[in-house]
């Protein structure tokens, strides 16, 4: 759901990236993007964050027991 989400905007479709996303998942696939981390090339963090946000919820919430904080390591090359 992030890299479509990602792949959605134009200037980010063709962009090469890698990062770390902190995001809070809710039981009922709601999201909050807590923050970005490490991104390279700097200069699309706004853009990364600002698209990220626009996610409101995940389509299949996680199973019981997954921690709500979760990092992700993203990239595209």
């Amino acid at each position: 759901a992030l890299m479509r989400q990602l792949r959605r905007r134009p200037e980010l479709a063709p962009a090469r990236f890698d990062f770390r996303v902190r995001l809070r998942v809710g039981g009922d696939g709601r999201l909050e993007i807590l923050g970005l981390s490490g991104v390279k090339p700097a200069d699309l963090e706004s853009d990364l964050l600002q698209t990220l946000r626009g996610l409101s919820r995940i389509d299949t919430p996680p199973p019981a027991g997954v921690p709500n904080q979760i990092t992700l390591q993203l990239n595209q090359a």
